[in-house]
Order: C-alpha cells, then sequence, then structure tokens
C-alpha cells in the first residue's frame, strides 16, 4: 500500500479518484497496518465475499485487477502501475491527457 501511496501523490486529488476494493480473511490486520503506518486515506471497501471478483469475471492475475477508468466508466489502461514501470507510465501519460483535454 506504500507504492500505491506513493504513485496517488502524482496526481491532484481532485481530478483522480482511487477506489481500493479489499477481500481478506482478517480485515482487522489491514485496519491496524493501515493505522499504524501506511496512512491510506482513500476509499476502501471491504469485499467480503469478493463479489467485485466475481462479478467482473477478472483473471487470477493480479497485473491485470488493476483499471484506470475515465469518467464515462470506460477502461482505458488495464494493469498495475506498481508491479510495472510501463504500465504506471501509460497511466500518468493518460491521466496527463485527460486533464489536457478539460
Amino acid at each position: 500500500m506504500l507504492a500505491w501511496k506513493q504513485l496517488l501523490s502524482q496526481f491532484p486529488p481532485d481530478k483522480v479518484r482511487f477506489l481500493c476494493f479489499i477481500y481478506a480473511e482478517i480485515y482487522s490486520s489491514f485496519e491496524i497496518m493501515n493505522e499504524r503506518s501506511i496512512h491510506f486515506t482513500q476509499p476502501i471497501i471491504y469485499d467480503p465475499e469478493n463479489h467485485y471478483i466475481k462479478m467482473n469475471k477478472l483473471p487470477d492475475n493480479k497485473l491485470l485487477n488493476t483499471f484506470l477508468i475515465d469518467p464515462n466508466g470506460k477502461i482505458v489502461v488495464i494493469g498495475n502501475p506498481i508491479i510495472s514501470n510501463k504500465i504506471a507510465t501509460l497511466y500518468k501519460n493518460e491521466i496527463d491527457r485527460a486533464e489536457n483535454d478539460i
């Protein structure tokens, strides 16, 4: 989560919103870790039944379970920018392009 926090700090919060869906057996462990060290302030959605993954028929590949979505709900980039620098560059370029279009 620290890597996410660093990545998100590069973008203006009024222009880029982030939703984190968490599926875990023990949510209290995440909450303690967040409170003590991460201090993650973006919206967190707890998904105890893993509905998000199931409803969207997402693959097990964690690289493909992260999306950049435009204001109309269209997926414009697929991939985890924390795992791949190339994908991080795609995210940044697309966000910059969208800001210039406004």
